[in-house]
């Protein structure tokens, strides 16, 4: 149909089992969620990740039903898009203007998973 579709920042997007991840179509899902306040989806393990990680904060505590989010995101993503973990935060590094700093999330991330 010759159109082309923009999805996210090429420097988010991350290979999981040998296929992209837009992290911003797994976001778009988790955020309409019920609970979800904000999320952010990060790729660890190197050039292949090999941990998909949502990180959420919610709208108020334990507003998020974790086993509803995973089968809800089951039901709207292929398997390798599908988060391994989920992890729940009151808050996030951000950027200068406000934005989620996705590379110091995942810094902290990586570094919680060093031996």
């Amino acid at each position: 149909d010759r159109y082309i579709y923009i999805v996210d920042r090429k420097k988010d997007m991350f290979s999981h089992q040998g296929l992209h991840v837009y992290p911003r179509e797994v976001e778009e899902v988790i955020h309409h969620f019920e609970g979800v306040r904000e999320v952010a989806v990060v790729g660890l393990g190197g050039d292949d990740v090999d941990e998909i990680v949502a990180v959420l904060s919610e709208l108020s505590p334990g507003a998020i039903d974790l086993d509803g989010l995973r089968a809800h995101c089951a039901e709207r993503l292929a398997d390798f898009k599908l988060p391994t973990r989920y992890e729940v935060v009151e808050s996030y590094p951000r950027t200068g203007s406000g934005k989620i700093a996705k590379h110091e999330l995942r810094a902290q991330l990586e570094a919680e998973r060093a031996p």
